[in-house]
């Protein structure tokens, strides 16, 4: 009977261990994993969705704001060099020479989202 219990609580603990839900698509550059596993993206700051993008070619990664009113939403590359930021008090759109970010950008899939 002790082996039983052994064995049922050891499947349960590797079942918690193997699931982790901050876990982004596995192509996923490691520097936002490492942003989206900090625990930087909660309820205290105002990001809570990341959404990847093809922007001129390249993956760029969108970290918008779900809380906060007047929140900036900031595009980084692969390497987490920002590139731009949009929205924010003045609604800026405009990124890296482009007059309109979400007219050039294509293939939006969400990557992380806070529950």
């Amino acid at each position: 009977m002790k082996n039983l219990l052994f064995v049922l609580l050891t499947l349960i603990g590797l079942t918690f261990i193997a699931c982790n839900d901050d876990d982004a698509a596995p192509d996923t550059p490691a520097c936002v994993q490492d942003i989206i596993d900090s625990g930087e993206l909660d309820s205290t700051s105002c990001v809570g969705l990341v959404t990847r993008y093809n922007f001129r070619g390249e993956n760029v990664f969108v970290l918008s704001s779900t809380s906060c009113f007047d929140g900036t939403d900031v595009v980084l590359d692969a390497q987490c060099d920002t590139i731009c930021m949009l929205g924010g008090f003045v609604g800026a759109l405009a990124c890296d020479g482009e007059a309109n970010f979400y007219d050039v950008a294509t293939d939006a899939e969400v990557i992380y989202e806070e529950e």
